[in-house]
């Protein structure tokens, strides 16, 4: 099993337009409305791979039925712990002449008491006992301190290999739990870390450093639509992103690549090619609106085409 934690829940809205106009009246032709969430949506990707997943975090008492309705009609096993407040709205709007993406966030109304975090770290103990992988995703609601993934980590640790891909700001605290992996886009390290990597030997000095100091399997870096790089042992390789001329939106391939990269992990016990994997799975995202919503057909379609490169 793979157990998926999203701290942090979402309804995402999908607002297709061909073009933005600020101070003005724009028209869709539809919009669409879905439980989401980093670790959610690498959960549904999981499933839609063949993956049995499950997913665990913190659910808006107002959103706690529509949620676990919407992933079981995903394979999806849910276990959430229910919260007062409701889930986050995360609204992306996406221009289909311009091919590109407008994002609004809100911050969460969720009321995390004590007894509901003691009901989730128990049930985080447990479920990560019997999976083979735990992937922690996303940011953390403000009723949450900002170290608590260090703690969440080490609980999983024990019996899981543990995957981190989390905003800048509980990067650099959440690392100190050394994490099996990280996956961060080059962004994320750079804020989070406070440093800039403008070169081929700074990146490749910072990420083997990360690796010894925190312990760690391997550090994977992505690079937008510059693919990816992965740091592991003393060795290092790059993996291309496919040039995708009719794609339609980049919104969740990082949760596609999250997906990709735990399904190869557990099915083949290479990172090296789990990461080709993450590519073709993130690839295959571009193809639709909204996140993670494409097919296992898809995904496997580009394997072949990906390159790896020495580093």
């Amino acid at each position: 099993m793979i157990l998926t934690v999203n701290l942090n829940s979402t309804t995402d809205i999908v607002i297709p337009i061909s073009d933005l106009k600020l101070s003005s009246v724009s028209r869709t032709p539809w919009i669409a409305a879905y439980p989401g969430g980093k670790a959610t949506n690498v959960a549904r990707a999981l499933a839609s791979l063949g993956a049995d997943v499950t997913t665990t975090g913190f659910c808006g008492v107002n959103d706690f039925e529509s949620m676990k309705k919407f992933l079981n009609s995903c394979n999806v096993h849910s276990d959430f712990v229910k919260v007062k407040g409701a889930n986050r709205p995360c609204i992306i709007i996406t221009e289909t002449r311009a091919k590109r993406e407008t994002i609004i966030n809100s911050e969460s109304s969720f009321k995390i008491n004590n007894s509901a975090l003691f009901t989730f770290l128990k049930k985080l103990k447990n479920l990560s006992s019997k999976s083979k992988i735990t992937i922690f995703s996303g940011s953390l609601p403000l009723s949450l301190p900002f170290n608590f993934y260090y703690r969440a980590i080490n609980i999983c640790n024990k019996n899981s290999l543990t995957i981190l891909d989390t905003s800048a700001k509980y990067l650099k605290h959440s690392i100190k739990a050394g994490p099996s992996i990280i996956k961060q886009n080059l962004d994320e390290i750079e804020s989070g870390f406070n440093i800039k990597l403008n070169t081929k030997s700074a990146i490749k000095k910072f990420s083997f450093n990360l690796l010894k100091k925190h312990n760690l399997k391997a550090v994977i870096i992505t690079l937008h639509e510059k693919g990816a790089i992965l740091f592991e042992n003393d060795t290092s390789f790059y993996f291309p992103a496919l040039k995708m001329e009719n794609a339609i939106s980049p919104v969740g391939c990082g949760d596609a690549f999250t997906a990709g990269l735990a399904f190869g992990i557990e099915s083949w016990k290479n990172i090296k090619e789990a990461v080709k994997f993450g590519i073709a799975c993130a690839t295959a995202n571009l193809q639709h609106f909204g996140s993670c919503f494409f097919t296992a057909a898809e995904a496997r379609s580009y394997i072949k085409k990906i390159k790896i490169l020495n580093y």
